[in-house]
């Protein structure tokens, strides 16, 4: 695709950056502000506000969700994420990020609410030695010895390959592959724990292996199609879901 080479040194760098001090932040001077979304029935928006500093701080999602992300920064470290329920403004879902020293995410603590009580699920994170996130782990409080695990295998900045287990056991494998444009998803900081928006570029492909005989999807694999503005931006994403992206940048 033909890029700009101002644009192509840009994301060169913040690329090199990235596989030294890895981190779920976009590296652009464009913001994502609004996500169209049609099916063949349906139609809604996700809404994204940020503060003076290009901070992701609100995100809105007007679809069968209806939920309403509230996003809190120490500086530049995001801490803290909420979620509330568009309908009736009550909190759903509290989220809180810990960080090591060297400023990698290691844990989320998950407290769901439900009835005015606090249910609380654990998720830990590793990372490899060039600094991409490697496991996550996580259990819930009323059952801590009972784990999911997914291992996270990267190249070229991408997720290659996620192995999911349950209690020890090995459940599916997935397989991705990628095109080389911007990943507009690492925009999607509400969702800062699902690594696959980590990733450098867009998947084109996803594809996996199925170990417990459980797992049942319309498609495998499935294929996802880009339309790109001339900054090599998707502008318009298609599933073989038949949902549609329409993306607009700020």
């Amino acid at each position: 695709m033909k890029k700009l080479n101002l644009l192509f040194c840009f994301l060169v760098f913040f690329s090199c950056k990235k596989e030294q001090n890895f981190a779920p932040f976009p590296t652009s001077s464009l913001l994502l502000s609004t996500i169209e979304y049609s099916t063949n029935n349906l139609n809604w928006t996700e809404d994204y506000t940020y503060n003076s500093d290009n901070q992701l701080i609100q995100v809105e999602d007007f679809g069968n969700a209806k939920k309403r992300y509230e996003l809190s920064y120490d500086q530049a470290q995001l801490v803290e994420i909420k979620t509330y329920n568009l309908t009736n403004n009550q909190l759903v879902l509290r989220v809180e990020l810990v960080y090591n020293e060297a400023a990698q995410l290691v844990e989320t603590l998950n407290y769901s609410i439900f009835e005015g009580e606090e249910f609380l699920s654990v998720y830990e994170y590793e990372y490899n030695e060039n600094g991409f996130p490697s496991k996550q782990t996580s259990y819930n409080q009323h059952n801590p010895s009972s784990t999911s695990v997914i291992n996270y295998f990267w190249k070229n900045g991408n997720v290659e390959k996620t192995e999911t287990y349950y209690d020890g056991n090995l459940d599916h494998e997935f397989f991705y592959k990628y095109d080389d444009a911007f990943n507009y998803t690492s925009f999607q900081l509400h969702n800062v724990n699902q690594f696959l928006t980590w990733n450098q570029n867009n998947i084109t492909q996803s594809s996996y292996k199925d170990h417990s005989g459980l797992l049942d999807t319309y498609c495998n694999p499935c294929s996802t199609e880009y339309v790109y503005n001339a900054l090599d931006y998707p502008t318009v994403v298609n599933f073989n879901s038949l949902i549609a992206h329409q993306l607009t940048y700020q």
